[in-house]
């Protein structure tokens, strides 16, 4: 069953965030962290490296506006371009991305969704600087310190309606990815 679990999948290569994918469902580790886990055992560091490579960014309100608004009156466009899809998660990109006959490489750049642990459920930052996959966790009640990946200066949290308070997404976990787990544990009530 498909559970609306947003998350947010990052890849960084050469000191730059190349994507920062957006996805709607299944975000936990036994959903998204699974399947990149999987993608892993089965492409490989490597193709997926160069998958990152082929990705590229779309400015929605700049430069490709007339592409979007070519895709925004397609009727079927999550299905023609898939990487531009909520659906389509920041694993399942890399089948597109490693088919050089595909063709359709760009997507939105949601690095922001990360600040707001309210919604942003989970964050998976694949780093091949660091040769590292890092697992955040969302509903985030503290701020975070000055020098975590995802620390915002100046940041006094979002208030949500309910009275919480929620900064960006946590450290949950860190891996090497030559040494990746076969899953990625849930959190206890106390993580």
């Amino acid at each position: 069953m498909t559970m609306g679990t947003r998350a947010l999948t990052v890849y960084k290569k050469n000191n730059e965030i190349k994507i920062a994918k957006y996805s709607q469902w299944d975000g936990y580790p036994s959903g998204l962290g699974a399947d990149l886990l999987a993608a892993f055992k089965d492409l490989g560091k490597d193709a997926i490296s160069k998958c990152v490579d082929r990705a590229t960014m779309i400015d929605f309100e700049g430069k490709d506006k007339e592409f979007i608004d070519k895709v925004n009156s397609t009727e079927d466009w999550p299905s023609i371009y898939p990487l531009l899809s909520r659906d389509t998660n920041g694993a399942s990109i890399l089948k597109y991305l490693n088919n050089p006959d595909y063709g359709h490489y760009g997507m939105k750049f949601d690095l922001d969704f990360a600040s707001d642990s309210l919604f942003c459920e989970w964050c998976y930052v694949i780093d091949f600087d660091s040769n590292t996959l890092e697992v955040y966790k969302g509903f985030n009640c503290e701020p975070l310190a000055e020098g975590e990946r995802f620390y915002l200066k100046d940041d006094e949290g979002y208030q949500s309606g309910g009275g919480g308070i929620y900064y960006p997404v946590k450290l949950y976990m860190t891996y090497d990815l030559d040494d990746l787990p076969a899953e990625i544990p849930e959190p206890s009530e106390e993580d």
